[in-house]
């Protein structure tokens, strides 16, 4: 019974802090991104872009960027065009691209 009452105040915590972000930005994506990643990681996330408008990349973008920065740590260190373009399902000019690029943003950094 303890157990029950511990889950039920639990539940209704987790729908407090959902209403309470939804009242605290109307027309934001704050209560999808606490139901996603939690209270802590949205306060945080709160904390770090409050009055910002941020822009978040389709995930097709995100996994290309992991993929070519993996392409770039690989060539680095030593692995054929021919490698990693089997490896990545690429052809050897698309590593070739790819590494460029990535050369470039490298140095920027």
């Amino acid at each position: 019974m303890r157990r029950s009452n511990t889950l039920d105040k639990s539940i209704k915590l987790a729908d407090a802090f959902y209403l309470a972000f939804m009242a605290a930005g109307e027309n934001t994506l704050l209560p999808e991104i606490y139901r996603a990643i939690g209270y802590e990681a949205t306060i945080k996330l709160i904390e770090m872009f409050s009055g910002s408008a941020i822009q978040i990349p389709d995930v097709s973008v995100i996994r290309m960027a992991v993929r070519d920065a993996t392409i770039f740590i690989e060539g680095k260190s030593g692995s054929s065009y021919e490698v990693l373009a089997e490896k990545h399902g690429l052809t050897t000019q698309q590593v070739r691209s790819v590494l460029l690029r990535m050369k470039g943003l490298h140095r920027r950094v």
